[in-house]
């Protein structure tokens, strides 16, 4: 990823990945409910931007972002909410810009 890239950490809870980009350079925008926004904002201050809001009803995130990130998302969403919430996340890259997942998943052992 290029230097100062824009990041956008969707759903991004409490913030620690959002604010190791920033750390790093990067302009990082954290997009979560109201609630957890104040949290974050509570925690990294003007180290980060934000928008509050619902990713399950959200029309757009904002951008155009180099890179959007969902952490720990998708193994708590259905097959079809997954599948709109990545193509409305794609709409907010620029061109070339990535969608990056990270999350876990769970076997039959949990």
């Amino acid at each position: 990823m290029k230097p100062q890239s824009a990041v956008l950490d969707l759903g991004g809870g409490h913030g620690r990945y959002a604010r190791a980009f920033a750390d790093a350079g990067h302009t990082v925008t954290l997009f979560d409910q109201p609630a957890v926004v104040g949290l974050a904002r509570k925690r990294h201050g003007e180290a980060l931007r934000y928008i509050e809001g619902d990713f399950h009803e959200a029309d757009s995130f904002g951008g155009p972002y180099d890179l959007v990130m969902l952490c720990n998302i998708v193994h708590g969403e259905s097959a079809a909410a997954n599948a709109s919430l990545v193509a409305r996340a794609a709409r907010s890259l620029r061109s070339g810009g990535r969608l990056a997942i990270r999350d876990m998943f769970l076997d039959e052992h949990r």
